[in-house]
Parts: structure tokens; sequence; C-alpha cells
């Protein structure tokens, strides 16, 4: 469970942003929150339980950083580093991801459901257990990365290659795919069916 405090509009369902005690579209300064984000960001390495959702970044290298029980729900990241980074429990749904590099991390239980993610790098990581459904996913690469137990379902994937990984009890069930390369992967222990996945 996330312990992030709700925003104190009282009839608002979302969690308050940080740096504030209401969320990005009830608070009076957002883009004082979006500077003060982006300052928080780069002073230190390790973050935990931030809500960022709704905010954009570009250009940042947040490299080698950790994140832990964090939200970018919608949040809009352009030409953002994060190479060797961790994240655990991290909520990226209907993000806006865009030329950004997450090469080596260690990504774990972490969502990315309904994200548009283009021309960016997965390259060389550790992404397990983690929601890559309904996904529009374009010009990506997954190359040598280990996905055991992730979830494309649903997912619509162009010109992205998943050479030489771990697809162990990956499911792209429903998945559109276009120009994806799976070469030198154990594609056949992944799951492509059509009919519903049931628990």
């Amino acid at each position: 469970m996330l312990s992030i405090a709700k925003c104190a509009v009282s009839s608002c369902p979302e969690h308050a942003a940080t740096g504030s005690d209401r969320c990005l579209r009830h608070s009076d300064s957002p883009e004082e929150l979006k500077r003060a984000a982006s300052v928080l960001l780069l002073q230190s390495r390790e973050h935990e339980r931030l809500n960022l959702s709704g905010m954009s970044f570009s250009g940042l290298d947040l490299s080698e950083h950790k994140f832990s029980s964090c939200l970018f729900s919608q949040i809009d990241l352009r030409g953002v580093a994060f190479r060797r980074c961790s994240f655990t429990l991290c909520f990226f749904d209907f993000a806006e991801i865009t030329d950004c590099a997450f090469g080596e991390s260690k990504i774990m239980y972490t969502v990315f459901a309904g994200s548009k993610i283009v021309q960016s790098d997965f390259s060389g990581c550790d992404l397990l257990h983690t929601n890559m459904n309904g996904v529009d996913c374009l010009d990506t690469k997954f190359d040598d990365s280990d996905l055991y137990f992730s979830r494309f379902i649903a997912a619509h994937l162009t010109s992205v290659s998943f050479i030489d990984c771990n697809l162990k009890k990956v499911y792209f069930s429903a998945a559109q795919l276009s120009q994806v390369s799976f070469k030198y992967s154990n594609y056949e222990e992944a799951e492509f069916r059509e009919d519903p996945i049931l628990p």
C-alpha cells in the first residue's frame, strides 16, 4: 500500500503532490511545484513515496538513482536518463515517455500500463514482474534484458526489439506486434495466446 497523503480537497480522490498538501490539479502554484520537484530529484539519489503525477521533465540525468513506492502517473518525460537506476513498486501508468534511457536498471513490480513509450532504451535491464499492459511502444529496445513474468497484454509494439532476452512467462496475449524482433530470445517460453488470462 502506498502511504502518500490524499489531496486536501475533500472531494478529490488523488494523492497530494510532493511538496504540497494538494494534488497538482488543485495546487495554487503548479509550476512552482514542478520546479521544486526538479530540484528535489537532483539533490538526492534515493527517493521514496514521491508523487510527481502529471508533471513534465526534460533533459534530466537521474542515472544511478533509487525510486521506491513512487507515483509518476500521467508524467511527461523527454530525454531523461535513468541509467542504472532501481525502481520498486512505482507507477508510470498513462505516462508519455520519449527518448529516455533506462539501460541497466533494475525495475520490479512497476506499472507502465497505458503509457506511450517512444524511441527509448531499456537494454540490459532486469525488468521483472512489471506491467506493460496496453502500452503503445515505438522504436524502443529491450535487448539483453531479463523480463521474467512481465506483461505486455494488449500492447501495441512497433519496431521494438527483444534481442537476447529472457522472456520466460512473459505475456504478449492480444498484443499487436509489427516489426518486433525476438532474435536469440527464448520466445517459446513466452505466452502469445489470444484468450483471456485467468488467475
